[in-house]
Protein backbone atom coordinates (compact mmCIF):
# COMPACT_ATOMS: atom_id res chain seq x y z
CA UNK A 1 0.00 0.00 0.00
CA UNK A 2 1.26 3.44 -0.85
CA UNK A 3 0.88 6.46 1.40
CA UNK A 4 1.65 10.14 1.33
CA UNK A 5 2.88 11.21 4.75
CA UNK A 6 2.84 14.69 6.30
CA UNK A 7 4.58 14.77 9.67
CA UNK A 8 4.38 17.60 12.17
CA UNK A 9 5.41 17.88 15.79
CA UNK A 10 1.91 17.03 17.09
CA UNK A 11 0.45 14.69 14.45
CA UNK A 12 1.02 12.76 11.23
CA UNK A 13 -1.37 12.73 8.28
CA UNK A 14 -1.35 9.46 6.40
CA UNK A 15 -3.08 9.77 3.01
CA UNK A 16 -3.90 6.57 1.17
CA UNK A 17 -2.95 6.41 -2.48
CA UNK A 18 -4.90 3.17 -3.10
CA UNK A 19 -8.67 3.00 -3.39
CA UNK A 20 -9.07 -0.22 -1.42
CA UNK A 21 -8.17 -1.11 2.17
CA UNK A 22 -8.56 -4.87 2.16
CA UNK A 23 -6.88 -8.04 3.41
CA UNK A 24 -4.07 -7.62 0.88
CA UNK A 25 -3.02 -4.15 2.03
CA UNK A 26 -4.24 -4.04 5.67
CA UNK A 27 -0.98 -5.58 6.98
CA UNK A 28 0.94 -2.74 5.30
CA UNK A 29 -1.23 -0.20 7.11
CA UNK A 30 -0.70 -1.93 10.46
CA UNK A 31 3.06 -1.99 9.85
CA UNK A 32 3.11 1.69 8.89
CA UNK A 33 1.05 2.66 11.93
CA UNK A 34 3.31 0.65 14.22
CA UNK A 35 6.40 2.25 12.69
CA UNK A 36 4.98 5.76 13.14
CA UNK A 37 4.00 5.06 16.75
CA UNK A 38 7.42 3.58 17.53
CA UNK A 39 9.03 6.70 16.07
CA UNK A 40 7.10 8.84 18.54
CA UNK A 41 4.00 9.85 16.61
CA UNK A 42 1.10 9.95 19.05
CA UNK A 43 -1.64 11.33 16.83
CA UNK A 44 -2.53 10.14 13.35
CA UNK A 45 -5.03 11.39 10.79
CA UNK A 46 -5.97 8.77 8.21
CA UNK A 47 -7.01 10.66 5.07
CA UNK A 48 -9.31 8.23 3.31
CA UNK A 49 -10.59 10.50 0.55
CA UNK A 50 -9.40 8.10 -2.16
CA UNK A 51 -10.51 4.89 -0.39
CA UNK A 52 -13.86 3.67 -1.61
CA UNK A 53 -13.70 0.11 -0.27
CA UNK A 54 -12.78 -1.29 3.16
CA UNK A 55 -13.22 -4.90 4.25
CA UNK A 56 -13.05 -6.44 7.73
CA UNK A 57 -9.24 -6.68 7.58
CA UNK A 58 -9.01 -2.99 6.72
CA UNK A 59 -11.37 -2.11 9.53
CA UNK A 60 -9.26 -4.24 11.86
CA UNK A 61 -6.15 -2.26 10.84
CA UNK A 62 -7.96 1.00 11.61
CA UNK A 63 -9.02 -0.36 15.02
CA UNK A 64 -5.43 -1.46 15.68
CA UNK A 65 -4.27 2.11 15.06
CA UNK A 66 -7.07 3.50 17.22
CA UNK A 67 -6.11 1.28 20.19
CA UNK A 68 -2.39 1.94 19.78
CA UNK A 69 -2.86 5.71 19.64
CA UNK A 70 -5.23 5.65 22.64
CA UNK A 71 -2.76 3.62 24.70
CA UNK A 72 -0.21 6.37 24.14
CA UNK A 73 -2.68 9.13 25.03
CA UNK A 74 -3.17 10.20 21.42
CA UNK A 75 -5.87 10.02 18.79
CA UNK A 76 -6.37 8.26 15.51
CA UNK A 77 -8.78 10.24 13.34
CA UNK A 78 -10.48 8.93 10.20
CA UNK A 79 -10.93 11.82 7.75
CA UNK A 80 -12.87 12.03 4.49
CA UNK A 81 -14.44 8.56 4.54
CA UNK A 82 -16.61 7.65 1.55
CA UNK A 83 -20.26 6.72 2.16
CA UNK A 84 -19.46 2.99 1.87
CA UNK A 85 -16.78 3.26 4.56
CA UNK A 86 -19.07 5.28 6.83
CA UNK A 87 -21.80 2.68 6.37
CA UNK A 88 -19.40 -0.16 7.26
CA UNK A 89 -18.33 1.68 10.42
CA UNK A 90 -21.97 2.31 11.35
CA UNK A 91 -23.01 -1.32 10.68
CA UNK A 92 -20.05 -2.47 12.78
CA UNK A 93 -21.29 -0.17 15.58
CA UNK A 94 -17.96 1.65 15.72
CA UNK A 95 -19.14 5.19 15.00
CA UNK A 96 -19.06 6.04 18.73
CA UNK A 97 -15.59 4.54 19.17
CA UNK A 98 -13.73 5.96 16.17
CA UNK A 99 -13.09 9.65 15.61
CA UNK A 100 -14.60 10.32 12.18
CA UNK A 101 -14.43 13.77 10.60
CA UNK A 102 -15.27 15.24 7.22
CA UNK A 103 -11.83 16.66 6.42
CA UNK A 104 -8.17 16.48 7.32
CA UNK A 105 -8.43 20.01 8.75
CA UNK A 106 -11.19 18.88 11.12
CA UNK A 107 -8.92 16.00 12.14
CA UNK A 108 -6.06 18.39 12.86
CA UNK A 109 -8.40 20.60 14.89
CA UNK A 110 -9.65 17.63 16.93
CA UNK A 111 -6.10 16.54 17.67
CA UNK A 112 -5.01 20.04 18.66
CA UNK A 113 -8.03 20.37 21.00
CA UNK A 114 -7.11 17.05 22.59
CA UNK A 115 -3.48 18.12 22.98
CA UNK A 116 -4.54 21.42 24.57
CA UNK A 117 -6.88 19.59 26.94
CA UNK A 118 -4.05 17.24 27.99
CA UNK A 119 -1.71 20.19 28.58
CA UNK A 120 -4.30 22.02 30.69
CA UNK A 121 -5.05 18.91 32.73
CA UNK A 122 -1.34 18.33 33.18
CA UNK A 123 -0.82 21.90 34.42
CA UNK A 124 -3.64 21.54 36.93
CA UNK A 125 -1.97 18.47 38.46
CA UNK A 126 1.41 20.18 38.85
CA UNK A 127 0.10 23.09 40.88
Amino acid sequence: MKFTIEETERYTVLQFEDNSLNSVVAPDLKSKLLLLLNEGTGNIVLDMKDVDFVDSSGLSAILFGHRACNEGGGLLVVANPHAFVQRLIRISKLEDLLHIVESVQHGRDLIMKNELRKELEGNGVDE
